[in-house]
């Protein structure tokens, strides 16, 4: 049963590989080290275990592996490999018991790239699950007069604050706005609790977002700010 899952996820993986070689686009999994070196990284700053969206997964820190891999985790190598035993393997492990193992992964501008554990975020990817569990250390960028490092800036004050990774705003000042909707005259910092409600919270959003959208092109995380701002996060709550 597990080869032929590789195999049917090794045909999707070369599928995309085929399409980006079509595009002219990159067709193997992005790696960090290709795209910034050592001076761009200011300090590192360690976060500990955390619940990783799948979504931010870009790709993977070193180069090493990357090729064994299509942009969206896909496996490429053939069927009769050691790395397709193993994938194999770690997909009958999930059907039957999950994967237990947390991933080791760093995280640069919000986006995360895996240290260790590239075929379990393979294998839970190509499942649909929607988050990993790793251990991850931030990787704090030099400081720079561009809009993505004062929307990064952004994030970590609202991030320090909350803990919450799953938000993702692209304008300027909304996660000052959407903090001041949800904490009102409270500025302590989240706990537990509290941010598993708001994560079900954001869920049941979503699902209604996602089937009632329409055609509009606006982010799901903007709809959901600009619903807060109109109705109150009590409402969204009842």
């Amino acid at each position: 049963m597990g080869i032929a899952t590789y195999v049917r996820a090794m045909k999707a993986g070369q599928k995309e590989y085929k399409t980006c070689v079509s595009m002219g686009w990159d067709p193997y999994l992005p790696a960090l080290e290709k795209q910034i070196t050592n001076a761009d990284i200011a300090g590192e700053e360690p976060l500990g275990l955390m619940s990783i969206p799948m979504e931010l997964l870009a790709g993977t820190r070193t180069g090493a592996r990357r090729d064994c891999f299509s942009p969206s985790f896909l496996p490429l190598l053939e069927e009769n490999s050691e790395f397709a035993a193993k994938w194999a393997a770690l997909a009958e492990a999930h059907l039957a018991e999950g994967i237990r193992d947390p991933i080791t992964a760093v995280e640069y501008m919000n986006r995360y790239y895996v240290v260790e554990g590239n075929k379990r975020v393979s294998v839970l990817r190509y499942y649909g699950c929607p988050s990993v569990t790793g251990t991850v250390v931030r990787l704090l960028p030099q400081k720079t007069d561009t809009p993505e490092y004062r929307m990064y800036q952004e994030f970590l004050s609202f991030n320090r604050r909350t803990k919450i990774n799953f938000i993702q705003f692209y304008t300027q000042g909304n996660y000052a706005r959407l903090l001041s909707l949800l904490d009102q005259d409270d500025h302590r910092p989240w706990d537990f609790e509290r941010r598993r409600e708001f994560f079900a919270d954001c869920t049941r959003f979503r699902r209604a977002f996602q089937e009632f959208r329409d055609d509009t092109d606006m982010h799901r995380d903007e709809a959901l700010l600009r619903y807060l701002q109109i109705y109150g996060y009590n409402y969204l709550r009842s």
